[in-house]
């Protein structure tokens, strides 16, 4: 048996695609059961802090009308 490093890595990525495409392969849904689509029910996720003046032109110049949006979203 062949110990390179060019074996090695077609090993590593034939292993990868394999599990990157298995859900695909046998049909696997995803168990959340949300459609991804329905943003109004899921609560605001951002890797950031929404700040003030942000959503001036979604939501106004309110600093309460832009929190409310921020909820809303």
């Amino acid at each position: 048996m062949e110990n390179s490093r060019r074996s090695f890595i077609k090993k590593a990525v034939m292993t990868g695609s394999a599990l990157i495409a298995a859900p695909a392969i046998f049909g696997s849904t995803s168990s959340s059961g949300s459609p991804k689509g329905s943003f109004a029910n899921d609560p605001f996720k951002l890797k950031y802090a929404p700040g003030f003046g942000m959503f001036n032109e979604s939501a106004g110049k309110d600093p309460i009308d832009n929190i409310k949006f921020c909820y809303d979203m």
